[in-house]
């Protein structure tokens, strides 16, 4: 038996031993159901509705999920959903799901996050505080029609915790290795009974990190500190009206990402960098969204309003390199207004139309990169790139879902457009008297993108515990401009447009004791976005390949065992490759495998909770082979990560110890010319005060 047999063999008897598990406790089916498996409400497609009874895969994560899991950051809630992957890239967070990935220098990721109603889909600016969170709610597949362009691949829905007559906190502390220490607490309660609520959250965390930097005047590179606040406020002025208003703030400071310069795929957990290398995020949101019932429908008006800035800098400093140093200064702000009517309540027939618009404006203050050119020329040379772009988009979207008997049929249909100017420019000079050596480059483009982006869903509902779909959804990721491009008539990317289709089963057995659904799609894509990367130089080109297509199937199970012992599991295969991509005349990547696409992902996890207060987890999540390049040739090879906590709960006091990576699994997030550095070992302890 080869070594790949032998995992692929692993992740199966893992999978299906929730299965004979499931079996083995059937004696126990007639005890009392109040330990079940209650019934999770979600409104990832902007209705109230349970899980089970969406016709969509559909992944949700709780608050209590998100605490025992130990998850601290967005990438760990998405690396625990089937065939997605977030892939931490020098600061940035590429995310990749059913083999589209994130597409360069529209900067936009194929997923795209909500966080009360705020719209995020920019690579660089998914840092998301998960504190005081309710739930997370993933909607695999395209979701154009009522999400609009970009959310290609799907969405992430993180909903705060909703305030209420209660008065409720919580405060933890966490001390772990490499001088790591957080601080988070919340606050959710009543100012007026029954009228308006309020919620305040804060999370503050530091590191060192992990990195040793061989520089003689710092320790480690990887360091940071990072600062979020929320807040909340929740009016209900009459019996027919609801606002909501919710604002946050994060700062991330530190040195540089870990990262190091290697062409072989060996991890090093030390390297060379400059002291001065920086990292800097600043990110706020706000929202108001408006709630208004007629006697037979809804009207909903969500406002938002976002300002994002980056500052990186990063010298490169191993021998060879021709690259010396490169960076970034950029400013995202964006305003968004959705207007919908919708059918109200759980109704059977459900109806919904709206308008939306958004405006995003993109300032690149400094984006640069230096090479060493003093042998060629007698000096090195800066390229600074200090474009503008400016993207507005209109859109006009319904759906219906009708109720035939035990069949539903949806069908959706979205009308977007979205217009995109550039002001660009380009600036050559010397590093040493900043002198410009060539005229600057400038030039204004402009162009729009329209589409429609149509859905068909069939359901069909056996009965409250088995319900089999099959849906045909258009996905759309807009076009844009490579900002690096000096000719105007090569710098626009097309759209990026799939077909989607997908066939799954959603079911429910043994007094809901296991959950267990499954879904298996294809995708034909169409002008996929690509870019490659010049060796070691810095430079990049943009563009679309022809075609390409995935295929695979995603399972998820959640198991109640016995009364305190819970298991999850969740099972992820990818078939994808470049059907069409000829990058030049002597270059062509059709047949090569899609990148940053694991073949498969698994986790597995096994969660005890006693009525004494005893608690224990173990999870295992792993990752099949995935490729960093178009030609196949920078591959993180297979891998497992295992992790476990144990703790006790009273009523008012917490606490636990953590390992994460406990046997020290060694790999990569990224491989290029930056290779990015997974974390090693971390043990730690937390302590936590409730009221």
């Amino acid at each position: 038996m080869t070594i790949q047999t032998k995992k692929y063999h692993t992740i199966f008897v893992l999978f299906f031993s929730v299965v004979l598990l499931t079996f083995f406790n059937k004696a126990n089916a007639n005890e009392s159901k109040t330990h079940a498996f209650d019934d999770i409400t979600v409104t990832a497609n902007k209705h109230e509705q349970k899980i089970q009874e969406i016709p969509a895969a559909v992944s949700v994560f709780t608050q209590t999920d998100i605490k025992d899991a130990n998850i601290n950051n967005l990438s760990d809630i998405m690396n625990l959903v089937p065939n997605l992957k977030a892939n931490d890239n020098g600061g940035f967070r590429e995310v990749s799901f059913r083999g589209l990935s994130s597409s360069k220098y529209t900067f936009k990721n194929p997923v795209v996050i909500y966080i009360d109603g705020v719209p995020n889909d920019k690579v660089p600016f998914m840092d998301i505080d998960l504190n005081n969170v309710e739930r997370v709610e993933v909607l695999r597949g395209a979701q154009g029609v009522l999400y609009g362009k970009n959310a290609i691949g799907g969405i992430v829905n993180i909903i705060t915790k909703q305030p209420g007559n209660t008065m409720e906190g919580k405060i933890s502390t966490e001390i772990a290795e490499d001088q790591t220490y957080g601080v988070k607490a919340y606050i959710n309660g009543p100012i007026i009974n029954n009228k308006l609520f309020f919620s305040l959250s804060e999370n503050y965390r530091q590191t060192d990190g992990y990195m040793t930097n061989d520089h003689p005047d710092e320790d480690t590179y990887d360091g940071f500190h990072k600062n979020s606040f929320r807040a909340r406020l929740n009016w209900i002025p009459t019996d027919k009206m609801e606002m909501d208003f919710n604002t946050s703030f994060s700062n991330r400071s530190g040195g540089h990402t870990p990262t190091i310069y290697k062409t072989e795929n060996q991890v090093s957990y030390h390297s060379y960098k400059n002291p001065d290398d920086e990292l800097t995020k600043d990110i706020f949101n706000s929202s108001l969204g408006i709630n208004y019932s007629l006697e037979n429908a809804e009207l909903k008006s969500i406002t938002t309003y976002s300002d994002s800035k980056i500052e990186r800098f990063s010298e490169r400093l191993h021998e060879g390199a021709s690259m010396i140093d490169g960076g970034m200064d950029q400013e995202v702000i964006g305003f968004t207004q959705e207007l919908r009517i919708q059918s109200p309540g759980p109704n059977a027939l459900k109806w919904m139309g709206g308008l939306f618009f958004s405006k995003e404006d993109v300032d690149n203050k400094n984006m640069f990169a230096a090479f060493n050119t003093t042998a060629m020329l007698g000096y090195d040379t800066y390229m600074d790139w200090p474009a503008k772009t400016y993207n507005d988009t209109l859109a006009a979207f319904g759906e219906v879902t009708l109720p035939f008997g035990k069949f539903n049929f949806t069908t959706g249909l979205r009308y977007e457009q979205t217009d995109i100017e550039m002001d660009y420019k380009y600036e050559e000079s010397r590093t040493d008297t900043k002198e410009l050596v060539k005229d600057p480059v400038t030039y204004h483009a402009e162009d729009d993108w329209d589409t429609f982006i149509p859905k068909g869903v069939i359901s069909w509902n056996y009965n409250d515990n088995f319900m089999v779909y099959t849906s045909v959804a258009k996905g759309y990721l807009a076009g844009g401009y490579n900002f690096c491009e000096a000719n105007k008539d090569f710098a626009r990317i097309d759209n990026q447009t799939s077909v989607n289709y997908e066939m799954g089963i959603k079911t429910k057995s043994f007094d809901n004791r296991l959950i267990l659904n499954a879904a298996m799609y294809y995708m034909d894509i169409k002008d996929i976005h690509v870019l490659i990367e010049g060796i070691d130089s810095g430079t990049f080109v943009a563009s679309n390949a022809g075609a390409a297509h995935s295929q695979g199937i995603e399972i998820e199970a959640i198991l109640d065992v016995m009364n305190g012992l819970d298991i999850t599991a969740a099972l992820g295969m990818i078939g994808g490759e470049y059907d069409e991509y000829i990058f030049d005349e002597t270059t062509d990547y059709s047949g090569k495998k899609l990148i940053r696409t694991p073949e498969y992902s698994f986790n597995f996890a096994i969660s005890y909770r006693h009525d004494s207060g005893f608690f224990a987890r173990a999870d295992i999540i792993g990752y099949g082979d995935s490729y960093f390049d178009s030609a196949n040739t920078k591959k993180q090879k297979a891998y497992e990560i295992y992790n476990a906590k144990i703790g006790y709960e009273a009523s008012s006091w917490e606490l636990y110890c953590y390992g994460k990576n406990i046997f020290d699994q060694e790999y990569f997030t990224n491989i290029g010319v930056l290779n990015n550095v997974g974390s090693p070992r971390v043990f730690g302890l937390i302590a936590a005060l409730k009221f």
